[in-house]
Parts: structure tokens; sequence; C-alpha cells
């Protein structure tokens, strides 16, 4: 009982609610501030990436080079358009997709007890084990094909869209070209 009065009495005085109170709100405050600093750091490249994350970015990048241009010079040919400006942005870096050795096992158990009743226990597994192939003494998985980075949205902005029947054909052919949906692509009047 003598513990628990003085540290009653402890928390009673004002300064130590002040500074347990302070304590509480900068724990509060450093809380919210840290993974703000943590996020914004990872949404921007660093100064120095690894060789890996930075080949990955180029790759991506001349992708969406390569078809901004060939797009950009395909719809100047659209009757009406004019002086088009092209920005595609890809969902991520083209996938391989490996080759697997799958192994499905499956185990069937009929029991019988003493007086007469069934179980039936049926077991299932498979078992995906990735295919190695090796090349001057090197292990590396066996590709089965790589597939392209997706159109996450495409933007084109160009002379000539302000009709709607040619804004339409832009979208049409756009998504047609790059097999992607129309509501992920976005066709604007240029200044005049």
């Amino acid at each position: 009982m003598i513990k628990s009065e003085s540290f009653v009495h402890f928390l009673k005085k004002k300064t130590t609610i002040i500074i347990l109170f302070g304590l509480g709100f900068l724990f509060m405050i450093s809380t919210t501030i840290m993974p703000n600093q943590v996020e914004q750091a990872s949404m921007f490249p660093t100064d120095s990436p690894n060789k890996k994350e930075e080949q990955d970015w180029n790759d991506v990048q001349k992708y969406e080079d390569f078809y901004e241009e060939k797009l950009q010079r395909t719809l100047e040919e659209i009757a009406g358009v004019s002086d088009v400006t092209v920005l595609i942005t890809l969902e991520a870096m083209d996938t391989q997709v490996v080759e697997k050795n799958k192994k499905e096992k499956t185990q069937k158990t009929i029991e019988t007890d003493q007086k007469g009743g069934k179980r039936e226990i049926e077991d299932h597994s498979i078992d995906d084990e990735i295919v190695v192939e090796k090349t001057n003494g090197e292990e590396r998985p066996f590709i089965i094909r790589e597939d392209q980075p997706k159109v996450r949205g495409v933007l084109v902005v160009a002379k000539g869209v302000e009709n709607p029947k040619i804004k339409t054909m832009v979208i049409e052919a756009v998504s047609r070209t790059l097999n992607v949906g129309s509501h992920r692509i976005s066709v604007l009047p240029k200044e005049k």
C-alpha cells in the first residue's frame, strides 16, 4: 500500500504530469513524421541506385520512348490530326516466365472401422521445381518467354482533336494499337 500511495503522490505533481504529457506528445509526433520521411525517400530514385534497378528503369524508359515515337508518327497520319505529343506510362518491367517441372501427387485412403463406418482421406499435393540450365558453368533458370511491360496509361495531346469524331478515332487507334482499354487513354487538344 505504501508504494502505491507514493506512486499516486508522484503522479500528482504538476511537473511530472507535464513532463509525461510532453514525452507522449513528442513520441506521437516522431512516429507520424518518420514514416513520411521513409515514403519520400522510396518515391524518388537515389543518387546511386544499384545496377539492376538502374537497368530496369532504363529498359522501361526505352520501351516507353519506342512506343511514344511510333504512336506519335502513326497518329499524325490520321486526317485532321497534327502536332501530336504522346506520353505512355508502363506498369513494370518485362516479366520472364520460367519453365517448371510440375509434379502432382494424389493419394486416396479408405479406412473402415470395426463398427462398419467408412472414412475416405484424399491428399493432393503439387510440387513445382524451376528448370535450370547450365551455361559456361553458371546455372540460370530456363526462360520460356519474356512478356513486354503492360501499358498503364496513354496521354495524347494534339491539334484537331477538338472535333469529337477525330477524338474518337484517335482513342480507337491508340486502344487497338497498344491493346489498352479506352478508360486508360486521355486525348486532349493542344493549345493553338
